[in-house]
């Protein structure tokens, strides 16, 4: 089975729509994802959305391409800090 990532999925899902995301439009709209206050910014090429945050914190909240593909990302602040293991951790001398 192939590695599953959110890279390899977003260039599958967005191949074309992806690429031409550093293409954004001038004008940004103000909107809400889900009741979360967000801007929302198309691109010129082919006119893919792109919703992220409008808090303090920018966070992708959407994108969604022309051709009906939606990817929704929530859940920013729910993934717990982990520790390495202990065999993982290096002591730096002097510090």
């Amino acid at each position: 089975m192939d590695d599953l990532t959110v890279g390899k999925q977003l260039d599958q899902i967005f191949a074309q729509d992806v690429a031409t995301a550093s293409q954004p439009n001038n004008e940004v709209d103000k909107t809400d994802v889900g009741m979360v206050p967000a801007l929302l910014m198309t691109t010129k090429a082919d006119g893919t959305k792109i919703y992220v945050s409008a808090a303090r914190w920018a966070h992708l909240l959407r994108v969604e391409g022309t051709k009906g593909q939606l990817l929704d990302i929530s859940k920013w602040d729910e993934v717990a800090p982990v520790s390495p293991p202990a065999h993982q951790l290096v002591k730096a001398p002097g510090l």
